[in-house]
C-alpha cells in the first residue's frame, strides 16, 4: 500500500467514525484472534475473519468515550493468551490492524472477561458498562471456572447488574455463547453494527420505532 492509498483509506475511516454516535462510559473489546479466525469471511474473498476483527476492533476503539481492547486465542505453553491495549483517538486505524498479531491457537472466550473480573478488583476503577465480542464463536471452552456465560454473571453480580454483552459472530457456525437480558447477538459485519448496539441499549421499543420510520428509497 502506497502513502497516498493509507493516507486516503485513514481519513476516509476517521471520516466514518466521526459521524457515528459514540459509546459512553467503559468499553472491554475483545477480538478474536484464535486459529479459526485465520478462515476467509467468504469462499470468494481473500480477507481473513482476523483481519476484519481486527478492523472492527480498531474502529470500536475510536468510538468508545473508555476502551480496553484485549485480543485472544486459547492459553498454550509459554502464553498467557490475552494481550491488552489502549488507544488514543490519535492513533491510526490502518496501523492497529497491521500490528494485531494472529496468535492462530484455540478459541478461549472466557480469558477476556477472567481478565476484567480481576482488574476490576480495584476500587477506584468504573465498572465495564458493556462488553463487544468480535469473534467466529466456533468454541465455548469450558473449564474449572466455567462458561462465558457464567463469568459474565458473576461480573454482573460483583461490578454491574447492567452490563451489557454484544456478540458479534463473524462466520456464523450456527453457534452462540449467550442469552437473556442484555445480551445481543449480531451475525455478520459492517460499519451499520455500531449504530444498532447503541438501539439494542436503549430498548426494543426504540428498535420497533426505527424500522417503522425507516423510509425505503
Amino acid at each position: 500500500m502506497t502513502p497516498k492509498i493509507h493516507r486516503a483509506l485513514e481519513s476516509a475511516l476517521t471520516a466514518s467514525i466521526d459521524n457515528m454516535e459514540h459509546f459512553k462510559g467503559r468499553t472491554l473489546i475483545a477480538v478474536d484472534v484464535s486459529s479459526s479466525m485465520g478462515f476467509t469471511i467468504s469462499k470468494k474473498s481473500d480477507v481473513r475473519c482476523c483481519d476484519i476483527g481486527a478492523l472492527m476492533g480498531a474502529m470500536a476503539s475510536r468510538l468508545c468515550e473508555d476502551a480496553t481492547v484485549c485480543y485472544f486465542d486459547a492459553k498454550s505453553s509459554g502464553s498467557s493468551g490475552l494481550k491488552i491495549a489502549h488507544y488514543g483517538k490519535y492513533d491510526s486505524i490502518l496501523d492497529i490492524c497491521r500490528n494485531t498479531a494472529f496468535a492462530g491457537g484455540g478459541t478461549d472466550m472466557t480469558l477476556p472477561l477472567l481478565w476484567a473480573l480481576d482488574e476490576d478488583r480495584t476500587a477506584d476503577l468504573k465498572p465495564f458498562d458493556r462488553v463487544i465480542y468480535f469473534s467466529d464463536n466456533m468454541c465455548n471452552r469450558c473449564m474449572w471456572y466455567g462458561t462465558v456465560q457464567g463469568l459474565v454473571d458473576k461480573y454482573r453480580a460483583k461490578y454491574n447488574h447492567d452490563l451489557w454483552v454484544h456478540g458479534v459472530d463473524m462466520q456464523g457456525y450456527g453457534t452462540q455463547q449467550f442469552c437473556g437480558k442484555n445480551f445481543n447477538i449480531i451475525a455478520g459485519w459492517s460499519d451499520s453494527i455500531f449504530p444498532f448496539i447503541h438501539l439494542a441499549e436503549a430498548g426494543i421499543s426504540t428498535l420497533v420505532k426505527t424500522i417503522e420510520e425507516y423510509k425505503v428509497m
